[in-house]
């Protein structure tokens, strides 16, 4: 039981680790760049939770949950950062893309209220990110 656990505690933090790394790529990026970044994070996301951002404005959320990995914070958290670098990083160069910012930002406050309600852990940067995306909308 205890090598389950800590195999499934790996699994989460090699998670929590790839989203840090997709996170990095979006916030570094040039301009230029977004597009292909954009691409990158999809191949990602498709390969480690079944699903590209653009099939993720359309979910349920409740789904949405069970493929981040049953609704693990950390994981969670990892995600939700994601979806809030790419919001305005986007916003920030002004691309044209086919993304739909509102019903990204819909799915990080979902996850943000989630977590708040979950979590035995006071965040003020959840605070500052909800604030963030109710003012993107």
């Amino acid at each position: 039981m205890e090598q389950s656990k800590d195999f499934i505690e790996r699994e989460i933090q090699k998670l929590t680790l790839l989203i840090t790394m997709l996170i990095g790529k979006v916030n570094g990026n040039e301009p230029e760049d977004f597009d292909e970044t954009l691409k990158e994070v999809n191949e990602e996301l498709e390969e480690q939770f079944g699903f590209q951002l653009e099939e993720l404005e359309e979910m349920d959320n409740q789904k949405l949950l069970m493929k981040l990995n049953s609704g693990n914070e950390l994981t969670i958290d990892a995600f939700t950062k994601l979806l809030h670098q790419i919001i305005f990083t986007k916003d920030q160069i002004r691309r044209e893309t086919t993304l739909n910012v509102e019903k990204l930002a819909d799915k990080a406050l979902f996850l943000l209220n989630y977590m708040d309600k979950t979590s035995s852990t006071f965040s003020m940067e959840r605070m500052k990110m909800k604030e963030d995306l109710q003012n993107q909308k």
